[in-house]
């Protein structure tokens, strides 16, 4: 039987460029999850080579939940304008 090896996933190594970032954000913006809005912007500050800041929401930041929540009551999503890219 073979072993199996797995590595752990970084997708910032797999957003080569700017259109690959917007449409990253893009889809992790449809989620409406404000967790996973959080991590796609350590992700693409990682990717871009940004200095790691503490100014950036993390996972459980309840100002940007809120915003989210307010979002889907709205029954509004944010996108991102690939045209500018």
């Amino acid at each position: 039987m073979n072993n199996l090896i797995l590595k752990k996933w970084d997708s910032a190594a797999h957003l080569q460029n700017d259109e690959d970032i917007a449409a990253y954000l893009d889809a992790c913006l449809q989620e409406n999850d404000a967790a996973l809005v959080a991590h796609a912007l350590r992700v693409i500050a990682k990717a871009k080579n940004l200095p790691q800041s503490d100014d950036m929401p993390d996972e459980d930041n309840p100002a940007l939940a809120a915003f989210f929540q307010v979002m889907n009551s709205l029954d509004i999503r944010l996108c991102v304008d690939h045209s500018h890219v």
